[in-house]
This record gives structure tokens, sequence and C-alpha cells, in this order.
């Protein structure tokens, strides 16, 4: 599980979910080889973006996401439909960055638990300033780096399926699917994706 003892870092802004990204380079992150094909997977265009720099920036982040997770995720998720891997790489980069991964706890399950629907940027905004105490490299940020923070939180939420037109809902899919993060210690995902305790025990029960 994630602590929040580690630095909060921004880099996650390079990009939200990059399902697309990922979802081009899968074989190389399953077969394990995506460090020594850094220079083929930037210059042969299989990540659809024009500037080289962009690349690198995005393929950093996923070089980072992949180490962060145990491999059989992505094996998961090479054989898994658009909907659950968008919930896979919501997990990944709750495993991945600190910050998302206490926003997520203390702003997104507190809201849920206490019948709070609504979230938006502002709710962003109110957790970096409350956090700036623990994480004094927030203040370090520009004023752009933290508006991009807060607009990335936002759109990483909408597009794992957890927030429409700024409500949060809880994410679906079947139990097996939610097993294997059981499988991987990290059966709290259940809870922050905002299942149900019936659910939750339907799935520890299987």
């Amino acid at each position: 599980m994630v602590t929040n003892t580690k630095k909060y870092s921004a880099s996650f802004t390079a990009g939200s979910l990059l399902l697309e990204e990922t979802s081009r380079i899968i074989d190389y992150i399953i077969n394990d080889t995506i460090e020594e094909k850094k220079k083929e997977i930037i210059t042969n265009n299989a990540i659809k973006i024009n500037s080289e720099s962009a690349r690198k920036r995005v393929l950093q982040e996923i070089r980072k996401r992949k180490r962060a997770v145990n491999p059989v995720v992505w094996k998961r998720f090479a054989v898994s439909n658009q909907s659950e891997q968008k919930i896979l790489l919501f997990y990944v980069c709750l495993k991945t960055y600190t910050l998302l991964y206490d926003f997520q706890k203390e702003v997104v399950l507190e809201n849920w638990k206490n019948m709070k629907r609504e979230l938006d940027e502002r709710d962003v905004e109110l957790f970096l300033e409350r956090k700036s105490y623990e994480h004094p490299e927030i203040d370090e940020w520009t004023d752009s780096t933290r508006d991009k923070v807060v607009q990335v939180v936002i759109r990483l939420l909408k597009e794992a399926g957890l927030l429409i037109d700024y409500k949060l809902l809880p994410l679906e899919a079947n139990n097996e699917f939610w097993k294997l993060f059981v499988e991987l210690n990290d059966g709290w995902l259940l809870e922050f994706a905002l299942l149900n305790k019936d659910q939750r025990d339907k799935v520890l029960r299987k």
C-alpha cells in the first residue's frame, strides 16, 4: 500500500490514465522490454504524440507505473475490456503517485461516506492547501503546475468513471475482476472504488 511519507510528485500531469498510450506499448510492458527498447518506442511513433519531448515524458511515466505494480496487473490489462482497463490504470496511478492515493482516501472516500456526492476542482485545491503543511514541496510548485495538478486529478476521476458531471459514482466490474486486487493484498481498492459493504463482502467471500 502507498504510504504518505513519500514526497508528492506532479509528474502524473504528463498524462492522465494514458489508456491509449499504455495499450499501444503493452507488449513491451508484459515482455519486460520497455527499458531496453526505450529509444525504439520513442522513435517508431508507437506512442501517438507529435512532440518527441512529450513522448519521452509520457514513456517515463508509464515506466514508473510499470514498476509500481505486480506484473500480473499488466497481463490482466491485455485481456480486459476498456472499462476494466480504466480501473486497472486508475489502480496503477494510486499505487504510483502518493498524492492521488491520499486524495482518494482523504477526500473522495470521505465525501462518499458522508453522503457528499458532488466533487470538483475546489476540493482538490483545498486538499493541496491542507496537505502543504505535511508536504512543503507543494509550495514549491509554480501556479501553472498547481493548476495542472488540480485539472488532471479531476480528469483522472472522470476517465476512470468515478466522476460524471461532477458527481461521484461507484466503479462497476464483476466480482472475479475485483478479486484480483484482494489477491494482490490491495483489497483497499474495493472501498476506494466506492463499492458498498455488501459488494465488498461478496468479493471477499468468493
